[in-house]
């Protein structure tokens, strides 16, 4: 069961069970032979400058792979341990608004033309360089600090992202980096403002000129790990070096409106934050066609 006062501290929860590995490393297995992946995903370059697209290229209701194995992932949606954990989050009736696949891509997939086009940009989404019948996971090449809230302007914090891994994953992996606490600050503009301190901690600064220091905490994993964080959390993951992709398992869970009236985990952990609780621009690091303008990237200056 779910520590509460630990979740309201740190924003954070880590689940002690995870769900079946075996069931995990066989929906990761039909996965790989439902949709090979490998260098045959991307774009070539002449027919991405033809016709660059920088929005839409994310898994959309009819273009999402987890449709096709909505049976085979019961064993988590169904899973006694996750529902008591969210259940005691978010209350009993809470609905699931979002669900993907996300593919850490190997950086030896990756063609050296667009390596240049993402260099140093802070959310290296691959979605722009994807073949479009390849479009339904989303795929990455790291991701700096970030909150969950980045898709979702004028969306208040009723929701959280739980994270479940399909396969171990190790440093070389694209574990996820995260920084327990630091939704206190609410809602804040990516790129974030955050300088690197000793023993990889981060001072953390809002809008306001108030500030703190998180501490770091890097989330490497076994098959069927779960976790769940609020959409304040800021956190992202370094590019995978290893030769294989990390494929793993992202919900949106949001709270139900009847329980908007009644108490739960979210709802105590919201009247703690001190900034926004929504804002209408989540970004300012793109252009009008969406593509990145301001370079920079944090995850990627913690070195092991």
């Amino acid at each position: 069961m779910i520590d509460l006062d630990s979740f309201l501290e740190t924003g954070i929860h880590h689940f002690n069970k995870g769900v079946d590995k075996d069931k995990s490393k066989n929906l990761l297995d039909k996965i790989n032979k439902f949709r090979p992946l490998g260098l045959n995903i991307f774009l070539d370059e002449v027919t991405f400058k033809n016709n660059p697209q920088f929005k839409g290229v994310n898994p959309i209701p009819g273009r999402n792979l987890v449709e096709n194995f909505s049976e085979d992932i019961l064993y988590i949606d169904n899973n006694s341990d996750v529902i008591e954990n969210i259940n005691a989050v978010l209350g009993d009736n809470y609905k699931i608004i979002d669900k993907k696949f996300v593919c850490g891509v190997p950086q030896v997939w990756i063609p050296s033309w667009i390596k240049d086009y993402i260099a140093e940009t802070g959310v290296k989404n691959l979605g722009p360089y994807i073949k479009p019948e390849y479009r339904d996971i989303t795929y990455f090449s790291g991701i700096d600090f970030h909150q969950d809230i980045i898709d979702w302007p004028e969306m208040e914090p009723n929701f959280i992202t739980m994270y479940v891994y399909l396969d171990d994953v190790d440093l070389n992996d694209a574990p996820l980096h995260l920084l327990p606490k630091s939704h206190i600050f609410g809602a804040t503009k990516f790129p974030h403002h955050l300088n690197v301190m000793a023993n990889k901690a981060w001072r953390y600064s809002n809008d306001s000129n108030e500030s703190a220091i998180f501490e770091h905490k890097l989330l490497t994993g076994k098959s069927g790990d779960v976790s769940l964080w609020h959409p304040f959390i800021l956190h992202g993951t370094q590019p995978d070096i290893n030769s294989t992709p990390r494929i793993s398992l992202r919900y949106l869970i949001q709270i139900s409106d009847s329980e908007y009236e009644s108490r739960c985990g979210l709802k105590d952990l919201n009247k703690k934050i001190k900034g926004y609780m929504k804002l209408s621009n989540t970004r300012h690091d793109l252009n009008d066609a969406g593509e990145a303008i301001i370079k920079g990237n944090h995850v990627n200056q913690i070195e092991y």
